[in-house]
């Protein structure tokens, strides 16, 4: 009797994916597309990020080990001027407690509150697109703008927050801004106001 010999027929490997899937790490020309066209978008972001936050990072870093002066000679001196931050220096340790202070109270009370309000916008409730554009219209004021209004606001005399006191029978409210008790906290407030919608609709 014959015995049929069993031929193994040869594997077929994979196609390799195109050149550019393979570069953005897809599979189809198609999604290939669709990554590249996401990079080009996101590249001005990129550049504004490397560009106004990356350098100034660098170039603070190379700064603190010299004695850099805008007119004159630069001279390294290593880490003098971190010996003398930490042993000299009587403010140094004060406003290192302040940042602290700021980020204690800052970081949970801007995160929190996104999630909060997050947690309520995915209720479907009526108007939730009206909430959502006043939650986030605090985050799309400039900066400067924002703190010509606090300014305004929290101004001691004429300030509508403190005239609103004052109708409460509140005779003498804080100076919100110009008061060592309580300037620290009121800029921590405005920040927790201005950051909170931005981190709602990313969540959201």
């Amino acid at each position: 009797m014959a015995v049929a010999s069993e031929q193994r027929l040869p594997t077929q490997s994979a196609p390799k994916p195109p050149l550019l899937a393979r570069i953005v790490g897809v599979r189809t020309n198609y999604q290939a597309k669709q990554a590249l066209w996401g990079y080009v978008f996101a590249l001005p972001w990129i550049i504004g990020l490397l560009v106004f936050w990356g350098g100034p990072i660098v170039a603070s870093a190379y700064f603190s080990f010299t004695n850099y002066e805008i007119i004159g000679n630069t001279r390294w001196l290593g880490m003098a001027n971190y010996v003398r931050a930490f042993t000299k220096d009587p403010l140094f340790w004060p406003s290192l407690g302040r940042t602290f202070t700021f980020a204690i109270f800052y970081v949970p009370a801007a995160v929190g509150g996104a999630l909060l309000l997050a947690s309520m916008l995915n209720q479907k409730l009526k108007g939730t697109n009206i909430y959502r554009t006043v939650f986030f219209v605090p985050h799309l004021i400039p900066a400067v703008a924002l703190a010509v209004l606090w300014t305004y606001l929290l101004q001691p005399r004429f300030g509508p927050i403190n005239m609103f006191l004052r109708d409460l029978g509140i005779d003498n409210p804080p100076n919100w801004l110009t008061s060592r008790d309580s300037a620290l906290y009121s800029v921590i407030l405005i920040n927790v106001w201005a950051a909170v919608g931005g981190n709602t609709m990313l969540i959201f």
